[in-house]
């Protein structure tokens, strides 16, 4: 994430596409935020959080991202007790 806040903060285009999903499809950088599951109280979490303010700016709203199926099953995995509350701030 301090990779990613310091390209974005420095100008890096986020319209390009990050990399390619495994069956080929173009994977941006909104989609790839969803794909990043960090410890709320995590410095990686409160970068997180600043490249979707940011970005929010931009007019991208990282919140109309859809959650992927596979990061479900993993925030799931991890939180059992609280996934739901998790995914209302992750």
């Amino acid at each position: 994430m301090d990779v990613a806040l310091y390209l974005i903060m420095r100008g890096a285009n986020y319209n390009l596409p990050m990399s390619k999903h495994a069956k080929g499809q173009n994977i941006y950088i909104l989609k790839a935020l969803r794909q990043c599951v960090f410890d709320l109280e995590s410095t990686k979490y409160k970068q997180k959080k600043q490249i979707i303010q940011y970005l929010k700016n931009k007019g991208h709203n990282y919140f109309d991202e859809p959650i992927p199926e596979m990061t479900l099953k993993k925030i799931k995995k991890k939180y059992p007790s609280n996934w739901i509350e998790y995914i209302q701030k992750y």
